[in-house]
């Protein structure tokens, strides 16, 4: 079952890892990388809104070209 979800190379890798990191430092090492991801994908959100304003006209009045 391993094989068919990572195939020869990523059961080598488990292994390596295991053997690098011991069982124990893995969970947590997992923990600290998750949290890293969801830091990055707040602050790429966060670059996304303020790239969308930027882009936004500041008031529609401004750019109508109906003068009364």
């Amino acid at each position: 079952m391993a094989m068919e979800l990572f195939g020869s190379g990523g059961v080598i890798l488990v292994v390596l890892a295991l053997v690098l990191f011991g069982a124990n430092k893995l969970p947590e090492m997992a923990r600290s990388s998750q949290g890293e991801f969801r830091k990055g994908l707040r602050e790429g959100q966060l670059e996304d809104e303020a790239t969308d304003e930027a882009r936004r006209p500041n008031d529609v009045s401004e750019h109508s070209t109906n003068e009364g």
